[in-house]
């Protein structure tokens, strides 16, 4: 029995023990034992007052265990227990009993009681009891709590992604503008025949922020627009995308080589959107990471 009191004593330490016996001699005892362990040790000689110490106790927050007597007169341990269960589904509940009796047993079962321990007690076995619904409190606690984490961090992630949508959205608009002006003005001035290492220079540094524009527009859109397939020649693709990144190279210091493994590539049907969005991010990715003389 030694080996079970260091365990019931931290099990019990933070817990409410709520004694319900028509025995004066078996209330007292246990009370004075039992008190040793727990916050404090409430008792009732029947089951309409231990109703009206429970309803009390349980806006205390404070985890209740509660051991009955089966046999308590008008309304029997099984009555208190239907009773207890109906308030709080999860309320442990320890019966003792005279008796070995099969019904009661099943009916003992049938209402939810968590342990069972004879009369006359041991205590070795009321303890070994104890410990048990103790540890199955404690684990819902646990589980109660994870459940309550789970949901915050949920709760956070959601307002997280919700902070990225309008971030995304704003920035989205404040770039578009200023980045079209950018654009039309560098058209313009090719179209006039200009040739200028620092128009080349702006140049690849407009296409650089349009690229990033058109990734954040892909991410704020990409779970409301159709996932609409087209017919595309992949050669005729890579070569238009890469033809967009050649300025950008070519300022680095880079230059693109194209190569066909295999000659006519039959077209693909893909969402032209999501293959813009692969190839421009590996090429893009290509120029950052490249070996530069």
């Amino acid at each position: 029995m030694k080996k079970f009191i260091p365990i019931l004593k931290e099990l019990a330490k933070d817990k409410i023990m709520l004694l319900v016996e028509d025995d004066e001699y078996i209330i007292k005892s246990l009370s004075a034992m039992l008190s040793r362990f727990f916050i404090d040790v409430y008792k009732a000689e029947d089951a309409e007052k231990a109703l009206e110490i429970y309803e009390n106790l349980a806006h205390s927050n404070i985890p209740i265990v509660v051991i009955t007597d089966i046999n308590l007169g008008e309304k029997s341990g099984i009555d208190l227990t239907y009773s207890l269960k109906k308030m709080n589904p999860e309320q442990k509940v320890i019966a003792i009993s005279g008796t070995e009796d099969k019904d009661i047993f099943v009916e003992s079962i049938r209402c939810g009681i968590d342990g069972f321990v004879l009369k006359p007690i041991e205590i070795e076995q009321l303890f070994n009891s104890l410990i048990t619904t103790l540890q199955k409190i404690n684990y819902d606690l646990e589980l109660k709590e994870s459940r309550r984490l789970l949901e915050n961090s949920k709760e956070y992630a959601l307002k997280l992604l919700d902070e990225q949508d309008k971030f995304l959205k704003n920035a989205i608009h404040e770039i578009h503008t200023p980045l079209a002006v950018i654009i039309t003005n560098i058209d313009l001035l090719r179209m006039e025949g200009i040739k200028n290492e620092s128009l080349s220079s702006i140049e690849a540094g407009a296409r650089i922020i349009q690229t990033s524009y058109e990734d954040m527009t892909y991410l704020m859109k990409q779970d409301r627009v159709a996932n609409i397939k087209n017919k595309i020649s992949l050669v005729d693709f890579i070569k238009q995308r890469v033809n967009y990144f050649t300025c950008i190279a070519e300022v680095n210091q880079l230059s693109f080589s194209m190569r066909l493994g295999q000659l006519n590539l039959p077209d693909i049907y893909f969402s032209e959107l999501k293959l813009s969005r692969l190839v421009d991010n590996t090429l893009s990715n290509a120029i950052k990471y490249s070996y530069k003389p």
